[in-house]
């Protein structure tokens, strides 16, 4: 039974592939026009082809690059100052602290300077080495003893 199928079958593909030869061919082509293609893409144009890829392009595919630039730039590593850099600008820190705190000292004694020195400019004494009252003095230097290294 099923051998007698098959037969009939092939008869019939044969015979179809006869009347398809025999058919003028405007009316072939006649019917491919009217949308008897089963490809997709065929009933799309190429510049509606690239027109939808250009706009998967743009609104897919360019956001997802964009963020994984920002996931690479954002892991990126960060250069870390060397340890020797640290210690000097944490000396550098001291130094200048220290430094102010000099300057402040110095103004501070610059400030009783100008303080005395008014004090003693309003009393009107004289100098305080007492200038030309008597003569100066030799200063006495007590004389070191001698002393030899000879073999003793």
């Amino acid at each position: 039974m099923l051998d007698q199928r098959i037969i009939q079958l092939e008869q019939d593909i044969a015979a179809n592939g006869r009347l398809l030869a025999a058919a003028p061919g405007a009316l072939v082509a006649a019917s491919e026009a009217e949308g008897g293609s089963t490809n997709g893409f065929n009933a799309l144009g190429s510049g509606q082809i690239t027109a939808i890829s250009i706009v998967f392009t743009l609104a897919v595919l360019m956001p997802m690059a964009i963020a994984f630039s920002r996931s690479l730039l954002r892991r990126a590593p960060k250069e870390r100052p060397s340890p020797q850099m640290i210690e000097s600008a944490a000396r550098l820190e001291r130094m200048e602290q220290a430094i102010d705190s000099v300057a402040i000292e110095v103004e501070r004694i610059s400030e009783g300077q100008r303080f005395v020195t008014q004090l003693m400019v309003k009393r009107g004494d004289p100098v305080a080495l007492g200038e030309g009252r008597a003569p100066a003095e030799p200063i006495k230097v007590a004389k070191p003893e001698q002393v030899s290294f000879e073999n003793r």
